[in-house]
């Protein structure tokens, strides 16, 4: 008992040779002066004056923007790094539920094998058509009558999960619905992403919405897996995977709660992605319109006026280098924490077992050190070849065991409809229009952005 005692003091006065970072009093002053000190520039200033590798002693964190910690932590000692409890159990699963979001291990690897197969490359070029289906279909309610301003993050929202419940369990829903459901996933994303404590118990008004939307959701999905028991298809999608799958323990099929659990997950972060990036991708080209005109002149030279197909992607090597150069300026993972579970050193600091260590991908996209103007929207970049920059420099869908499975998909359907709307359309923005992040789970343009589509000179309409 004793030597417990003394093993535990020695553990608590034993100085930990901390990396470098600012103080509590550097802290509080700085934010009392201005809240641009809250916001993502926050790791930038950071990163500036303390390098790769920070801690912040006021959240006890460890903060990386350095790609070669990414690649020992993400990569070389991968087994040590667990995904954060606080992270994903508290603030995460109340959203998504025990799905393979939020867990580790061997359930994590049974859930993902589960849904491997409707992210693999013959899937994703099923989807293609339906992908370009849809943006076509947007095209020509928007060439019908071209509305005078449009929120461009409510309308990438119904695209997306359009596009979505259509490749995942092959159901049409009429835009209220869509809207509806939109609205509510918003909701839950921005109240579990920037909210403490998620307790059905704790007597908040957000904690009622939140439980509220959340039965909205799930009431949704769970008709939807209902509606498919009760008339089975042959159809493959990740609906019927799931439910011909089998539970890893009992081998028998995966219960309602289960199956709601994984496919609301693949629902709301399979367009969640790719509507933010979307956004920010039609923002920045108003933005920079000589980069819009090379992507058109692309468009033009490479389809022609028809719609693209999977097979096209290959030879869209700008639109490709804007997706990509989109996807670094505003990651659709934008950070992933991490827990030690043994002690570890990095660069020559110790990082004790049980620290929270906070991977940040927009800070690392915007390094100094690795982007020559990190802040320019610059797509020739990507253009080059890989080998010019350190393999862990570019993560917009985190690296290693847990890559977004859904990577390969959201980049081709990005892509595709780029390419399906960017030939007919132009968008301007509004006087004073101004973008401002906003961090949830993915990172969304806050409020969205107002934009007025015009016709492209001498455009002409798509074939369908």
């Amino acid at each position: 008992m004793l030597q417990n005692i003394l093993a535990l003091a020695q553990r608590w006065w034993t100085p930990v040779h901390r990396p470098p970072g600012p103080t509590w009093s550097l802290i509080r002053e700085e934010g009392m002066k201005s809240k641009e000190f809250w916001s993502l520039e926050f790791p930038l200033k950071l990163a500036e004056k303390y390098g790769d590798l920070i801690y912040i002693s006021l959240f006890k964190q460890h903060m990386v923007v350095g790609p070669e910690i990414f690649e020992y932590i993400l990569k070389t000692n991968h087994k040590n790094y667990h995904r954060n409890p606080f992270f994903y159990l508290k603030r995460m699963q109340p959203l998504f539920g025990k799905s393979l979001l939020v867990t580790e291990g061997s359930y994590w690897k049974h859930r993902r094998k589960i849904a491997l197969p409707a992210y693999q490359q013959g899937a994703i070029k099923n989807y293609a058509a339906l992908m370009t289906n849809e943006a076509n279909a947007l095209l020509t309610k928007w060439q019908t009558q071209l509305p005078k301003k449009i929120n461009i993050l409510t309308e990438m929202t119904l695209l997306t999960l359009k596009i979505a419940l259509k490749m995942f369990c092959d159901r049409s829903f009429e835009n209220a619905v869509l809207i509806s459901l939109g609205k509510a996933i918003q909701f839950c994303n921005y109240y579990a992403s920037n909210t403490v404590f998620l307790h059905p118990l704790k007597p908040t008004l957000g904690n009622f919405r939140f439980l509220w939307y959340m039965k909205r959701i799930d009431g949704f999905v769970l008709q939807i897996i209902h509606d498919r028991r009760a008339h089975p298809t042959e159809t493959f999608d990740l609906l019927n995977l799931l439910i011909a799958a089998k539970n890893e323990e009992t081998n028998e099929p995966l219960t309602d709660a289960d199956i709601l659990a994984e496919f609301k997950t693949h629902i709301v972060t399979g367009h969640e992605t790719t509507t933010c990036a979307l956004s920010w991708l039609w923002y920045l080209l108003t933005k920079n319109p000589k980069v819009r005109a090379t992507l058109e002149a692309e468009l033009d030279a490479v389809l022609q006026g028809r719609i693209p197909t999977f097979e096209d992607i290959p030879n869209l090597s700008y639109t490709k280098a804007v997706v990509a150069e989109t996807f670094r300026l505003y990651p659709p993972i934008w950070s992933v924490a991490r827990t030690n579970l043994e002690t570890d050193w990095i660069n020559g600091y110790e990082i004790p077992a049980g620290s929270q260590v906070i991977l940040h991908l927009y800070a690392l996209h915007r390094n100094p050190r690795i982007w020559e103007n990190p802040n320019e929207f610059c797509p020739e970049r990507f253009l080059e070849p890989e080998s010019t920059r350190h393999p862990y420099a570019f993560l917009p869908f985190n690296a290693g065991s847990h890559t977004c499975i859904a990577s390969h998909l959201a980049t081709a359907e990005a892509i595709l409809v780029t390419a399906t709307l960017a030939q007919q359309i132009r968008f301007e923005l509004p006087w004073r229009t101004k973008a401002i992040p906003e961090p949830c789970i993915s990172l969304k343009p806050k409020g969205g952005i107002k934009m007025i589509p015009k016709r492209r000179q001498k455009a002409q309409p798509l074939p369908t």
